[in-house]
């Protein structure tokens, strides 16, 4: 049931792999290197246009070429390909290859069309209007919801069974099985194991199961720079893991441990090759020990997985982390939506690097031109009534909140399921959540800024900045050290609300404008706008010299969020400061073995980072140069030695900054800025127990004599 052709199909009918004709009627080698395929001569694609060899020549070589494609790997041992003629392939591999035929079936093996795909002009062009030689012609697509497909009445293979079929995007296995349950689908795919009994008990349901040549397998990057470099490592995670506990706890039964990364029905597969499997958790950690670890210094592993790309696959992961905690390593789950953890497998790292310090640069410059200051905007408020800071931030909101509304609606039309947008920060409502946003305001209040603006700070040469970021270096260690009990008393069964699953993408839009356009109406009826110097006609004075209006710099913010949540992430920037002070922590044994479930929410994740440059560093790199480079052309570079009083609220100001963040899995950029531009109630109450915290520092401060 698909668009394209493979040139074969595998049949495990027998039990055992064999393989079976599809655009390819027969193959032969002599010595595995040298191979002769014949193609079918009766196949037309969906244009009218003719199949033949040249279009298999053009699939492998133009796999080959993109490296960013799943399916180059595929080709990798093809040396050379040839198209004597219409109906003919030779292709020789650089060695002996009796895999190949796997190349050919599966996914990136569909063949393309050469000549539709060169008139398109590139893949996108292409991928609108696809064309294939499959059973079924494209109809409609609709992005995460739904692909729409008509019978193709001069398939080769016969007539199809249906004349039209909808293929539903259902990530929520819940959904999914409700979904096949009341009749919503006809087939549905990954079945959770404990569904099945169920399906089977329901009149006009039937769950269908069979062994498959899938394994889900580690991946282990063996770099000497990596802690899984030592071979000693890798075995004691191997030994570590009790498979058939798994296999039992997990998948129910439905499964079986394997000996190696082949299942035994694929040919090739050797049974006095496959070691037994073994479950030696006293040996992992003898090898452990062997190599250099000891209860007060514990490797740091970190796994990635998606979550519901395969069944099982983020529980089984989690388990895995278990059995390597129970041995002796300190473990890390990082739970990724499919297209970031693909592209984490098989992207190229480099131009995410480049934008998150273009981006990274634009914001530095944008916030320390126009002075958007978390706190300084809410004290010229409080002191003055002074509205176009709270305008600045109102318009960035709006910004982003429209920019979000349109990018969620393209990447999934229908937010009523509980699938959440990829990446954005909406997190749970919790108790925790107001604790985590009243210490982050009498953070700001108390050190002078927010940690964004303590980033462009160190531009200007700030006394206090630098001892807030070292405060909240500290503060995210405490924050690490009460996260289990704080999560296990309120923020395990809090709820994450969503706007848009309650009230549509139209609704939560006019709901959060409305209520951006209030708090606009009420700063602009009580605020009272300062005298205001003439702006320069000199464009270079105007840009670099004089201060930017609010409005302008609150309209570049949240364009510069809207483009990083489209390109690379939602706008925070604690990420890499919490890693790092993770880090630290683990080095002095100051981490908790566990840290439950944080890895898994959406937010400035804290995760323990191996390379040195990550997208987030460069872009709190981008900040602090952007703001150097603004303060310096306008005259504002002033550094000064602090004083022991500004150096102590520093500190002790930065450990409250520190300790939100990790409660409130972000800060004013993450949590409030992007959260809110998510149409995330998490937002809106981080906003508000803030806003609560630093009026009352500010208050109980200043009469107590501190200058705040």
């Amino acid at each position: 049931m698909n668009l394209y052709d493979y040139l074969v199909d595998k049949d495990f009918s027998q039990g055992q792999l064999r393989f079976t004709p599809r655009l390819a009627v027969s193959w032969s080698s002599d010595d595995n290197i040298h191979w002769t395929i014949r193609l079918r001569d009766d196949v037309y694609w969906h244009n009218g246009d003719k199949f033949t060899a040249q279009d298999v020549k053009f699939t492998i070589e133009r796999s080959q070429q993109d490296k960013k494609l799943i399916s180059s790997a595929k080709f990798r041992r093809i040396k050379t390909v040839e198209a004597p003629d219409d109906t003919t392939l030779k292709i020789e591999t650089d060695g002996p290859d009796t895999l190949l035929l796997h190349a050919f079936v599966g996914n990136g093996a569909g063949i393309l069309p050469k000549a539709a795909f060169e008139k398109a002009g590139g893949r996108e062009e292409f991928f609108k209007q696809p064309v294939g030689t499959g059973p079924y012609l494209f109809k409609r697509w609709v992005k995460s919801d739904r692909l729409v497909l008509a019978k193709n009445p001069r398939w080769w293979g016969g007539t199809p069974k249906w004349d039209d079929v909808v293929i539903r995007a259902i990530p929520e296995t819940s959904t999914r099985v409700a979904e096949l349950l009341t009749g919503g689908v006809d087939i549905a795919v990954n079945i959770p194991p404990e569904d099945i009994a169920r399906l089977n008990d329901n009149k006009g349901t039937r769950a269908i199961t069979f062994d498959i040549a899938r394994n889900l397998a580690l991946h282990v990057r063996t770099g000497k720079d990596r802690v899984t470099g030592d071979p000693r490592v890798r075995e004691a995670i191997d030994l570590a893991i009790d498979r058939d506990a798994i296999v039992k706890q997990v998948l129910e039964g439905h499964g079986a441990p394997t000996c190696g990364f082949f299942p035994p029905a694929i040919p090739g597969f050797a049974p006095d090759l496959s070691r037994a499997i073994r479950f030696d958790p006293e040996r992992a950690k003898a090898l452990l020990r062997e190599a250099g670890f000891t209860s007060s210094k514990r490797p740091a592993i970190r796994i990635s997985t998606p979550s519901g790309r395969y069944v099982k696959d983020r529980e089984i992961v989690e388990a895995v982390a278990g059995y390597l905690e129970d041995v002796g390593s300190r473990a890390q789950v990082e739970v990724l939506d499919w297209t970031v953890y693909n592209n984490k497998l098989v992207g190229d790292p480099a131009p995410q690097l480049q934008l998150s310090l273009i981006l990274g640069a634009a914001f530095g410059f944008v916030i320390q031109r126009s002075r958007f200051c978390f706190l300084c905007i809410w004290r010229d408020w409080l002191d003055r009534r002074d509205p176009r800071g709270l305008l600045g931030i109102v318009t960035a909101l709006a910004v982003g909140i429209t920019g979000y509304t349109l990018i969620f609606g393209a990447w999934l039309p229908d937010p009523s399921g509980t699938r959440l947008p990829p990446t954005a920060h909406i997190g749970p409502v919790s108790l925790a959540l107001v604790l985590a946003g009243l210490a982050f305001g009498a953070g700001m209040a108390l050190s002078g800024s927010c940690l964004s603006a303590h980033l462009y700070r160190l531009g200007e040469g700030s006394p206090t900045a630098p001892f807030a970021l070292i405060g909240a270096v500290g503060g995210f260690i405490p924050g690490f050290q009460s996260w289990n009990g704080l999560y296990l008393w309120t923020i395990a069964g809090a709820p994450v609300p969503w706007l848009p699953r309650h009230l549509g993408y139209g609704g939560a839009l006019i709901a959060s404008l409305a209520v951006l356009a209030a708090l606009a109406w009420f700063a602009l009826r009580k605020g009272r706008f300062p005298q205001q110097p003439e702006p320069s006609r000199d464009p270079l004075v105007a840009i670099f010299r004089q201060r930017w209006p609010a409005w302008l710099g609150g309209l570049s913010v949240g364009l510069i969020g809207v483009a990083a949540y489209l390109r690379l992430s939602p706008l925070g920037v604690t990420a890499e400061i919490g890693s790092r002070s993770r880090q630290l922590a683990g080095a002095f044994e100051l981490l908790p073995s566990r840290l439950e479930r944080l890895d898994s929410f959406r937010g400035c994740a804290t995760v323990i980072r191996d390379a040195l440059l990550t997208p987030n560093g460069l872009f709190i790199a981008g900040i602090v140069a952007a703001a150097l480079i603004a303060a310096l052309a306008a005259g504002e570079f002033k550094p000064r030695w602090p004083t022991i009083g500004q150096a102590l609220r520093g500190l002790t100001g930065g450990v409250l900054l520190g300790w939100g963040t990790v409660i409130g899995l972000g800060c004013t950029v993450g949590t409030l800025l992007s959260g809110i531009s998510a149409s995330a109630l998490s937002g809106w109450v981080f906003a508000l127990a803030l806003g609560v915290g630093a009026t009352a520092t500010l208050r109980l401060g200043r009469r107590a004599g501190l200058p705040l």
